[in-house]
C-alpha cells in the first residue's frame, strides 16, 4: 500500500488504495506495497467501511480478526461506529504493543486506518474516524465534525503523503516545522495563511463518480511520481476501491472507475 484515501461527498463516503505487483523474483520489499491481501473491509449490514495501512506488519493471520471487529455479527445491538472504531484502535494497539516492544517509537511501523460509513439515531448520519498508533495509546478521533446544517466534505490521506500534499494543499507540510524551528512562526499563525493556496476543489458539488474519478488519480498521480524517483521500472499497481451509502457499503469494479 502507498497511500490510504478516505473522501467524503454529499452522496457518501469513498476508500481507496493500491495494490502493487512486481516482476517475478523481487523481493516484496523493493516496490511500495503487499499484494497479496486486501486493506478494506466493508460490512454491507452496518454500512460502514474500514481502510487500514500498515496492519501487514502484525501478520496476514489478523485479518480475520479485524474483519470480526468490523462486522461484529454475533451482538443483538449493533454497536455504534465510535465504539467498533475504539474497538478496533484497541486491538491493533494491544497487538502492536506485543509485537514491536523492542523496537524505539520512530522505528516501528506506521499503523492505522480510517472507518467511516451511517448509523440512524432518528436520521441517518454520516460517521467518519481516523486513528494513528502511538505511545501511549491515543483514541480515535473524528476526520471531521458537522457543523448543524453544515455538513463537512473533503478527501484525507495517509501513506506517501507528499505528493497530494504538495498538490491539493499547496505545500509541502515539512515547511510548518521549518518556519516553527527557524524562525519561531507558531503553525496556528501559518495555516490560515497556508490555506489560501488550497487547491480550490468542490467536494460539497461533487457526486461519486467525480470522487472515484479525484481517488483513482490521487493513487496514480502519487505512484507514478515515485515510480520515477525511486522505485524499479518493471512493477505494476491496481487500485482497490469500495464505496459507502446510505444503502450499503460495496465494492467498485475496476472498470466503474477512471483511469484503474
Amino acid at each position: 500500500m502507498t497511500l490510504a484515501i478516505l473522501g467524503r461527498v454529499p452522496s457518501g463516503f469513498i476508500l481507496a488504495t493500491d495494490k502493487t505487483q512486481g516482476p517475478p523474483g523481487m523481493s516484496t520489499s523493493d516496490f511500495p506495497s503487499e499484494p497479496e491481501a486486501s486493506r478494506i473491509f466493508l460490512s454491507q449490514e452496518r454500512r460502514l467501511g474500514a481502510l487500514l495501512w500498515g496492519a501487514g506488519s502484525l501478520g496476514s493471520h489478523i485479518f480475520p480478526e479485524i474483519a470480526a471487529r468490523i462486522k461484529y455479527p454475533e451482538e443483538v445491538e449493533k454497536p455504534s461506529i465510535h465504539q467498533i472504531a475504539s474497538r478496533l484502535a484497541q486491538f491493533l494497539s494491544h497487538r502492536g504493543r506485543m509485537e514491536f516492544s523492542g523496537l524505539r517509537p520512530y522505528l516501528r511501523p506506521r499503523i492505522g486506518f480510517f472507518l467511516a460509513g451511517f448509523e440512524t439515531e432518528g436520521t441517518v448520519t454520516a460517521r467518519d474516524w481516523v486513528w494513528e498508533m502511538t505511545e501511549p495509546f491515543s483514541p480515535p478521533r473524528p476526520v471531521r465534525t458537522d457543523r448543524p446544517d453544515e455538513p463537512q466534505y473533503g478527501f484525507n490521506w495517509r501513506g506517501q503523503e507528499l505528493p497530494m500534499s504538495r498538490l491539493i494543499l499547496g505545500y509541502d507540510p515539512f515547511l510548518l516545522d521549518l518556519l516553527e524551528s527557524e524562525l519561531a512562526i507558531a503553525r496556528e499563525r501559518i495555516l490560515p495563511i497556508f490555506r489560501r493556496v488550497e487547491l480550490p476543489i468542490s467536494y460539497s458539488g461533487m457526486n461519486m463518480e467525480q470522487a472515484m474519478e479525484m481517488a483513482a488519480y490521487m493513487i496514480h498521480t502519487t505512484l507514478a511520481l515515485l515510480h520515477i524517483q525511486t522505485y524499479p521500472r518493471q512493477w505494476e499497481w491496481k487500485i482497490e476501491m469500495a464505496i459507502i451509502t446510505p444503502e450499503g457499503a460495496r465494492w467498485v469494479l475496476p472498470q466503474e472507475s477512471q483511469g484503474s
